[in-house]
């Protein structure tokens, strides 16, 4: 939420100030940057600090080296399998691997959300522009979308849902609630770029450009449901002492393969970017009348409606809230293996399933005038799913 605040506020500030003054306006960034980067350091002796995971990381990328090569699965690493490798690590780097499909899940999104600043953008280029409000500014209706989505989800769609059903909302069905807005949002962007070229052919003029807005305000609203859910998941899912390194499993596959796989549709897609005279230079509105970009939009809807299918499916219901079981049972076993040995859930640490145990415990309360004890049982059934 923060972020996009920022981003909202740099959206509207710095480019009212550089048609002014293009200096200070540049020199917002530097100024602000610098106080962020000030702020960091004088708060830094009240940060909870992490030991360096530096070690943790290169075992892992052996580990799995040795696994992915063929030469040792990751099972027979394990100590207890007479491998080199404590079994806690070697269950991490499983759980570690879950990351990358559900992280996978959200690229077609992602590559939706990545046309925002390419060719809708190039898109609003050529239309209108109304007042100071052009092709860059619109991308402030992005970052109003999320603030206003994030509120309302957050303070009561969740709420909201989970008292009417009973249970929280699964991943898969924000996904796909994420997913159906940001395929909402790129046919919007499809009709209006045949729109653009049929009014210019009519009339001769250029389309407002706030007809863009729904565009914009579609996939902020799925970023809500595909980002954030997919950041909150990949944190829960991750192992505790690959945390650094899961989230920057997240960020690589989330956000920069998307914008790899971008580059490469518009490689060998190119000709549809070509004009009637040759040129390449479509920022101007005859010229990107004669092109064929409306066949590049078309793709990204295929894209984008086969991304909704694919998180549609069961099967990766089921997969994403085995995943989502699993961190928890993790958790539980961590946390039980940390205890003294002499607490009633000394768990032992098998390979994959942990065994049932249940224990009365019984704990002497008092409670004012009343100081008989009071029998609690304990049940704790933990079945880890690898």
């Amino acid at each position: 939420m923060a972020i996009n605040c920022g981003s909202l506020i740099g959206g509207l500030v710095i480019p009212t100030v550089v048609r002014q003054n293009p200096f200070a306006g540049y020199m917002i960034p530097v100024v602000v940057f610098s106080l962020g980067i000030s702020i960091f350091i004088l708060g830094s002796s009240r940060y909870t600090k992490m030991k360096p995971q530096g070690k943790n990381n290169l075992k892992v990328l052996k580990i799995s080296g040795i696994a992915i090569c063929g030469c040792q699965g990751l099972e027979k690493q394990k100590v207890s399998n007479g491998g080199c490798y404590p079994d806690v690590l070697v269950r991490s780097i499983k759980q570690l691997a879950a990351i990358i499909p559900i992280t996978t899940l959200c690229v077609p999104f992602n590559i939706v959300w990545g046309e925002m600043k390419g060719m809708i953008q190039a898109q609003g280029i050529v239309m209108q522009n109304v007042g100071f409000v052009d092709a860059a500014w619109m991308q402030n209706f992005d970052a109003i979308a999320v603030i206003v989505c994030g509120a309302v989800v957050g303070s009561w769609f969740y709420p909201y849902y989970e008292r009417r059903t009973g249970r929280r909302m699964k991943l898969s069905t924000k996904f796909i609630i994420g997913n159906t807005f940001g395929t909402l949002g790129i046919i919007y962007a499809l009709l209006i770029d045949i729109y653009v070229v049929r009014e210019f052919k009519r009339s001769g003029q250029p389309l407002n450009i706030f007809w863009q807005a729904p565009s914009f305000i579609c996939i902020g609203f799925g970023e809500i449901f595909v980002v954030s859910s997919a950041f909150t998941a990949v944190f829960r899912i991750a192992p505790k002492n690959l945390k650094a390194l899961s989230s920057a499993v997240n960020n690589f596959i989330g956000g920069g393969v998307p914008q790899y796989l971008i580059k490469l549709s518009v490689m060998f897609t190119a000709r549809w970017f070509i004009a009637a005279d040759g040129s390449d230079q479509l920022n101007n509105l005859p010229a990107y009348a004669t092109a064929n970009t409306h066949k590049y939009f078309g793709c990204l809807v295929g894209m984008s409606i086969m991304g909704l299918f694919i998180n549609m499916l069961p099967a990766v219901d089921r997969f994403l809230e085995r995943m989502l079981a699993t961190a928890e049972e993790a958790d539980i076993l961590e946390e039980a293996n940390a205890m003294n040995d002499s607490h009633p859930f000394n768990l032992t640490d098998n390979d994959k399933t942990e065994r049932v145990e249940e224990t009365n415990h019984t704990e002497t309360m008092h409670s004012g005038n009343d100081s008989h004890p009071k029998k609690t049982h304990f049940k704790l059934s933990s079945t880890f799913l690898l």
